[in-house]
């Protein structure tokens, strides 16, 4: 805090905090015969949120104790945000950007670009329209535009998510959610615990070791689970979404392969060489709705469905002729 100053001719007392919180200000005034008066109040200060812009030129931002915005536009810039959590953009040119403490965003458009975070200092994301691999320290990662890029996590748990085009996620060490979005996406979860959203458009999931969840809606397209974890204890799981129930799952055999196909639909997810290895095997199908199927269960469905041709396009609930047979055996491992 700055010292005070206090204007007699205009009474006005002005200083400057250089931190938010609560002060106790005890003004005294003394007259020509040494007769003194005191006051004393509090001031409440808050943060204040900075919006900075810099030039075309190599500027240095600095942000404050608040929640700021840092935008260095064209040059190579220096952004420091300080305290809070701060927005920075370094825009053209090789940037170094430092958001010191808070949950700080990071926007990336240039491989010289410079992101740099200590340890236990907030949640951070980088939102890069380039190729990008996350730094130490670093939590999220969100691919943006519309140019076919890869994002790469490292040991942390990691947030990371594609964007319109066909994008490639791995998540490499830690417990990651990794979501496609848009486009034909190549999810890659390598070690612990991950969980790979495709979403719209023909995704490829692979979850390496670990108990991953792959979760598969209506309009998702074709994905492609490729599993290889024969360890004990894993339980992969396929979640489907709300929009989806037992009833509307068709469960058939594609070669060595397990199709396994929404009706009413073109959504399928194909569970890649479930019929050559046990390790290839997703452990549990899982509803929004809590209900479960086992993986051990799924082949009396195949050898039950196998007598019928899967319902038409637009028939979202099965005929009554299937029904019949079909859908006590699934009230009975659905549970």
């Amino acid at each position: 805090m700055f010292l005070p100053c206090f204007n007699c001719f205009e009474n006005v007392f002005q200083w400057t905090a250089n931190t938010s919180g609560k002060f106790s200000v005890i003004v005294t005034a003394k007259d020509t015969g040494n007769l003194t008066i005191s006051d004393s109040f509090d001031i409440n200060v808050s943060s204040l949120d900075i919006t900075a812009n810099g030039t075309s030129g190599a500027d240095t931002l600095n942000g404050g104790n608040g929640n700021d915005t840092l935008n260095g536009l064209a040059g190579n810039d220096v952004l420091n945000g300080n305290a809070g959590n701060d927005w920075l953009d370094g825009g053209s040119g090789i940037d170094r950007m430092d958001g010191s403490t808070g949950d700080d965003t990071y926007w990336v458009n240039s491989f010289g670009d410079v992101v740099a975070e200590i340890s236990n200092n907030g949640n951070d994301t980088v939102v890069s329209s380039i190729s990008y691999t996350l730094g130490a320290n670093l939590e999220n990662l969100t691919l943006s535009g519309v140019t076919a890029i890869f994002g790469i996590g490292n040991a942390a748990d990691n947030q990371i998510a594609g964007g319109e085009s066909a994008n490639i996620i791995w998540g490499r060490a830690g417990n990651d959610m990794l979501s496609g979005k848009g486009g034909a996406d190549t999810l890659l979860g390598d070690t612990g615990d991950n969980s790979l959203d495709g979403g719209v458009g023909n995704d490829l999931l692979i979850g390496g070791t670990g108990t991953d969840t792959y979760s598969f809606g209506r309009g998702y397209g074709k994905d492609i689970i490729v599993e290889n974890d024969p360890a004990l204890g894993v339980l992969d799981t396929v979640k489907f979404l709300s929009d989806i129930i037992p009833e509307q799952i068709w469960f058939q055999r594609g070669g060595n392969n397990l199709e396994v196909s929404i009706i009413g639909s073109h959504d399928k997810l194909v569970i890649k060489d479930w019929y050559l290895s046990s390790g290839a095997h997703v452990e549990q199908f899982k509803t929004a709705g809590g209900l479960m199927l086992l993986d051990s269960q799924v082949d009396s469905l195949v050898t039950a469905m196998a007598g019928f041709e899967p319902p038409e396009i637009g028939q979202t609930i099965l005929p009554s002729s299937y029904a019949a047979t079909l859908d006590p055996l699934i009230s009975a491992f659905w549970l």
